[in-house]
């Protein structure tokens, strides 16, 4: 049983690995371990970036959660006034009475 168990797997090696699919998988690799650099060198640089604002100061993540709430805040306050000033644009003119 084993020894048919080689034989199948040495057939399917043999029909996976042709002279035309070899070059191809070559590339593939190239391709592959190529895009795994550039990935891990990406992350190098936003992992160092990321300790140099830490570095900054220790309070680094409290400062940069309470900036993006006051943006959040802003943005909707900005949000209302343009709802505020949209209705009253809808309101009828009482300038003649």
């Amino acid at each position: 049983m084993s020894a048919k168990l080689r034989v199948l797997e040495h057939i399917l090696l043999l029909e996976t690995y042709t002279k035309d699919s070899i070059p191809a998988l070559h590339k593939i690799r190239k391709y592959l371990v190529e895009a795994t650099e550039e990935a891990s060198i990406a992350y190098n640089k936003a992992v160092t970036r990321l300790r140099e604002y830490q570095g900054v100061d220790p309070h680094f993540d409290n400062i940069a959660r309470q900036y993006h709430d006051i943006v959040k805040k802003l943005e909707n306050m900005q949000w209302t006034i343009h709802q505020v000033e949209m209705d009253l644009k809808r309101l009828p003119d009482n300038t003649t009475s």
